[in-house]
């Protein structure tokens, strides 16, 4: 049989027979070349490895066909081979860069097998790789040759973690991939991916970037969904040989006789270093793969935890209920969550402990009567090691090989177990469970934590299925009895999980009080954990991941904290972090006492309400654990604008500035800016804005809008998008009418403006605006707006 070969627009992809090896070459220069498949298995005699050769590999299928995907060039080939019939399937998507595949597996044979793992693909040497002219009896190395370009560059390789909390950022060839110091205190990841210990070599899940930072290249590999099995992938950043693996975990699932299994759709997607949004085609194929639905407004609340913790109390919530019911018009908040601690015991969800006396449909009730949103925390999936329910049900545990229970970790209780999600009657226990919370209590915002511990490696009721799909079947049982209408919030979530399934999903760790990571006030030992509770950690992740963001959910950032009392962060750690959870547009729950914030504070958060609009993009998120720079883009009546930060994440104030063509602002004459927390507004003839010195972990943000000669809105104080409060621009030769407002709320502020010259006349609603002249043209507004109202200014 000849070989065989797909075009697209994009790549060029050729299957070489019978070795089963193949060759992908983009447009741009990026080349793969003698990949490879491969197949671990194990029958009652003994392991069995297929090798990826086609000998005797029949064509079931090649040519055009319409998908999810859109128009694809398929590849379809079928091959038996003693008692196993595999099924492959390649894909070349001929209106976006991308490159599908996947693996199937039919047992023919009279006994049953067992997978460990299918390898998608295998590219270049195992070790760190010399020059091609250094290497030993041949010209490439032995498996294959990736390259991103045809000279050797800067190298890099992006890490999307395992869960919700799982490190996410990019590393480069003299970084070590970071782990915990902490062993099983905190719950291994993904236990069948061991974390390397050797630079330049790191692992991911579900997707990574390898990137190449000089010519400004990169390749996405990962897999369009995890139904079928959780994907890990392996990089190496050798300059002149980098290596590349990718796989789907077997976890050791039973194939019985007549049984099969078919990998997730694996891909890649050539990388545009410099596009704005330069791994779109994959996140958007995700999306399609899964079936994602945005039905939701963007969560906006209240929890009780980083206040309360496991001492929350019926009359705490009823404290900060009375107070967001109270602040509608200034502060409306939509959702009070009740997080940990309300049970009675760390295990017996919705048994109420006596801190709540009325219970929790009662609670749940007061909520909605004061107009907002009852919401609840549970943990359906993971218990305590001497709780009622594991001593009740021990049957219901998951356990290793020897019997013991599993791990799940110490992050919520000591040595915690991870519940069996294939146990019949752990699946009745967890629809019950929702059942009540939804129907029986009332709570429309479920936050369902520490998901994770249902797919810990263990022994299961049901020994034909993964794990992955293990937690995707009991992920949409749980949709199903909650229903349509209710948010759910998935957190220490297997990320792939949770696609069409969560309305919110966490992206991040936990926050707390302090920047670096730190336990009972000493950063000792605990300041290098990549996960552990901390403002810095939250905040990489946050910008890692901040292009998932209303294409496969609404992006959970985790709580703000505002308070000045009880907390070590400085006022510009947390002017950083109020402004990154802002830009981001995820949910913005607040976990402070609220009666207690003082009026800064609160104007603080007022500013951030409602959400922005839009998706953060983050320069250098492929590219830089660190990345400082990010823009947001706005667009409504009073025009277009660019929201720009730069982020400090240094020990020590540093002069910073902003390049505005890397914001993808295109050049002009002159700009005209505003600076929302400093209060003040300028113009600038460079293409460089000077930030001056940006306090250590502190943030700098600018609005910026092209200089033109008609009058304009620059900035203001009422609300972080810097013009969202202007719903109409009317210019004239010699005057300006706006509607300014946002619906139902007060506000009271300043707001900077340009003119073609100083003002006769400003008003609004007809009263006398009091007016400063600022010069270059600028003035500033005393604005006090009371919903929606109209601004008049003549010159």
């Amino acid at each position: 049989m000849p070989n065989l070969g797909l075009e697209s627009p994009f790549f060029s992809f050729y299957l070489r027979l019978p070795e089963g090896r193949w060759d992908l070459i983009e447009r741009g220069g990026l080349r793969l070349e003698e990949t490879r498949l491969g197949v671990s298995l194990r029958s009652a005699q003994g392991g069995l490895r297929w090798d990826g050769a086609l000998e005797g590999a029949e064509v079931i299928h090649q040519g055009r066909e319409t998908g999810l995907h859109g128009p694809v060039e398929a590849l379809r080939l079928r091959m038996v081979s003693e008692g196993l019939v595999f099924s492959l399937e390649f894909a070349l998507c001929l209106e976006a860069p991308l490159f599908l595949w996947r693996v199937g597996l039919l047992n023919e044979a009279a006994a049953a097998l067992w997978l460990d793992s299918v390898d998608l693909l295998q590219v270049g040497p195992h070790g760190q790789g010399e020059p091609p002219a250094r290497r030993r009896g041949a010209a490439r190395p032995p498996l294959g040759v990736l390259r991103l370009h045809p000279d050797p560059g800067d190298l890099a390789f992006f890490s999307n973690g395992f869960q919700s909390w799982s490190f996410a950022g990019a590393l480069g060839p003299r970084d070590r991939m970071p782990r915990t110091q902490l062993g099983p205190i905190l719950w291994p990841e993904n236990p069948d991916t061991a974390v390397p210990r050797s630079r330049g070599d790191f692992v991911a899940h579900m997707f990574g970037v390898l990137s190449d930072r000089a010519h400004r290249r990169g390749l996405l590999a990962g897999f369009l969904s995890q139904r079928q099995a959780f994907g890990s992938l392996r990089c190496r950043l050798a300059r002149y040989s980098p290596s590349l693996r990718l796989w789907a975990h077997g976890d050791q699932v039973e194939i019985r006789p007549g049984a099969a299994i078919t990998t997730d759709w694996a891909c890649l997607q050539a990388v545009d270093l410099d596009a704005p949004d330069p791994i779109a085609p994959y996140l958007r194929a995700v999306a399609s793969e899964n079936d994602v639905r945005l039905r939701r407004a963007v969560p906006v609340g209240w929890c009780s935890w980083y206040k309360y913790m496991r001492g929350v109390s019926q009359s705490a919530v009823e404290s900060n209920l009375g107070w967001a019911a109270d602040q509608q018009a200034e502060i409306p908040l939509e959702i009070v969550q009740v997080d940990d601690g309300y049970q009675a015991h760390d295990a017996e969800m919705l048994e109420t402990n006596d801190r709540f006396p009325a219970g929790l449909p009662a609670l749940a009730h007061s909520i909605r009567a004061r107009g907002l949103t009852p919401g609840l925390w549970l943990a359906p999936f993971i218990t305590g090691p001497g709780s009622a329910l594991a001593r009740r049900h021990a049957a219901w545990l998951l356990r290793t090989r020897l019997g013991l229970p599993a791990n799940a970790g110490s992050t919520w209780a000591p040595l915690s177990r991870g519940l069996d999600v294939t146990h019949p009657e752990v699946i009745a226990y967890t629809q019950e469970l929702i059942r009540r919370a939804v129907h029986e209590a009332g709570f429309r915002y479920l936050k369902l934590d520490f998901l994770y511990a249902g797919v810990l490696v263990g022994r299961r009721h049901d020994p034909t299925v993964t794990r992955a799909q293990a937690l995707e079947a009991i992920l949409r049982r749980i949709r199903e009895v909650a229903g349509d209408e209710v948010t759910l919030l998935g957190c220490g979530c297997p990320m792939g999980s949770g696609l069409g399934v969560f309305d919110a999903m966490r992206i991040g760790t936990d926050v707390s009080a302090d920047w670096h990571p730190t336990y009972f006030g000493t950063q000792v030992l605990f300041k290098p954990e990549p996960t552990f509770p901390s403002v810095r950690n939250v905040l990489r992740n946050v910008l890692a991941r901040s292009g998932m963001h209303r294409r496969w959910w609404i992006n959970d950032p985790d709580c703000l904290l505002l308070r000045q009392e009880d907390t070590r962060l400085t006022p510009a750690e947390v002017q950083a972090l109020a402004t990154i959870l802002a830009l981001s547009g995820g949910s913005l729950l607040v976990s402070d006492d609220m009666p207690a914030l003082d009026e800064e504070r609160r104007e603080w958060l007022s500013r951030l309400l409602p959400p922005l609009e839009g998706r953060l993009q983050v320069l250098e998120a492929l590219e830089s654990g660190r990345p400082p720079s990010m823009v947001l883009p706005q667009a409504a009546p009073a025009g277009q604008w660019w929201l720009c930060a730069a982020l400090n994440w240094d020990e020590a104030p540093r002069a910073m500035s902003l390049d505005l063509r890397r914001f993808g602002i295109p050049e002009a004459d002159g700009y005209r800016w505003c600076d929302p927390w400093g209060q003040q507004a300028g113009v600038s003839r460079s293409v460089v804005l000077d930030l001056g010195r940006v306090p250590a972990h502190g943030i700098a943000l600018r609005a910026v809008r092209l200089a033109t000669l008609e009058a304009a809105w620059l900035g203001d104080t009422l609300h972080l998008s810097q013009g969202a409060v202007v719903t109409s621009w009317e210019p004239g030769a010699r005057r300006l009418t706006a509607g300014v407002g946002l619906v139902g709320r007060h506000r009271q502020g300043t707001a900077w403006l340009w003119l073609p010259a100083e003002p006769r006349r400003v008003a609004l609603d007809g009263a006398p605006v009091t007016w400063r002249a600022i010069g270059a043209g600028i003035v500033a507004l005393d604005l006090r707006l009371a919903g929606s109202s109209c601004l008049e200014v003549e010159w």
